[in-house]
């Protein structure tokens, strides 16, 4: 019994020795096998820093985009605007102007009216045979553009107004053709024509183009000097407004104007007493008319009535005041 203990005694240390080579085997060999290639060794990486992966770069950054403009604000209609009200004098003058229309309606002669309301501006007309920007024979309605050139000259310094204001007074207040003549040839330093040719380059300079002057008073070349309606009126509006070469000498034309001796035509409408700035002319079988600018009490137009080729000397003459009475009828009850 005691030596079967002993054998199992002996065969249990036998197979314990046995098992601790197996085990020892086994260890010394993992010890000279390599870790697996990314498997650090434990041991190893007790000691040692896991070397870090280096950082990708960074992408690079897309470019901002270009702001979107903002869109421009869509304008706001304009609002549209009111019709100006009619000017107070229309219906008065679109009556005159029918009237103007059946005054002349049938007559033989040309006839030129021009009517203006100064104040609003509104004009009318009555046309027989021409029309108002027609040129038409002067007669001595051309004077008030000689006297505008000369005071055109004045205001240059080529003349001084004391060596010809005598004449002018005279060429305007009472027609007189000599004086008048005298100073179409100071203008033209001598020369009738050159003096002429001023006159019908100032009046043209000013947009009076149906204006010219080809011979002096009373003499007989075979021409005529002209002038239209409209021609005046934008003379007359420029003299009165203070425009005509200067204010100073606008207001000398215009005080001139008032001192006219002849009142047969325009002043024989207007009530007594009403101030008139006028130029008249006559030139028998080929013009008889006046123009100028009336200060009524309702305000102040121009008239401008303009007859040339008249049948009858009488009949032409005796319309003027006619119509001038006629047309200031309507004017002072604007």
């Amino acid at each position: 019994m005691k030596n079967k203990t002993t054998i199992l005694m002996i065969a249990l240390l036998l197979a314990i020795a046995l098992l601790a080579g197996v085990i020892g085997a086994v260890i010394a060999l993992r010890l000279r096998t390599p870790a697996p290639e990314g498997t650090p060794d434990t041991k190893a990486a007790s000691h040692q820093e896991e070397k870090a992966p280096e950082p990708e770069p960074l992408p690079e950054p897309e470019p901002e985009p270009e702001p979107i403009p903002e869109p421009e604000p869509i304008p706001e209609p304009e609002p549209v605007p009111e019709p100006e009200p009619e000017p107070a004098a229309k219906p008065m003058m679109d009556e005159l102007s029918e009237m103007l229309t059946q005054e002349l309606s049938g007559l033989d002669s040309k006839w030129a009216v021009y009517v203006e309301d100064m104040e609003s501006g509104y004009t009318i007309r009555g046309e027989a045979g021409i029309t108002c920007e027609d040129s038409m024979v002067s007669a001595s309605i051309i004077k008030i553009f000689v006297m505008a050139a000369l005071y055109d000259c004045i205001e240059q310094g080529e003349f001084s107004e004391e060596e010809l204001y005598s004449d002018i007074y005279q060429m305007i207040t009472i027609s007189d053709n000599a004086a008048t003549n005298r100073l179409v040839i100071r203008l033209g330093n001598g020369d009738p024509q050159t003096g002429m040719d001023r006159v019908t380059a100032y009046a043209q300079g000013i947009g009076c183009n149906a204006t010219s002057m080809h011979r002096l008073m009373l003499e007989e070349n075979g021409l005529q000097n002209y002038v239209s309606a409209v021609d005046c009126a934008r003379l007359l509006r420029m003299i009165h407004e203070g425009t005509c070469v200067s204010e100073t000498h606008s207001e000398t034309m215009l005080s001139i104007l008032k001192d006219q001796y002849y009142g047969d035509y325009i002043p024989k409408g207007p009530a007594e007493g009403t101030v008139i700035a006028h130029k008249g002319g006559d030139l028998i079988g080929y013009c008889h008319g006046d123009v100028g600018i009336v200060y009524s009490e309702a305000g102040p137009y121009i008239v401008c009535i303009i007859c040339n080729e008249p049948v009858s000397y009488g009949a032409c003459t005796a319309k003027i005041p006619e119509l001038s009475i006629l047309i200031d009828s309507y004017m002072s009850a604007r």
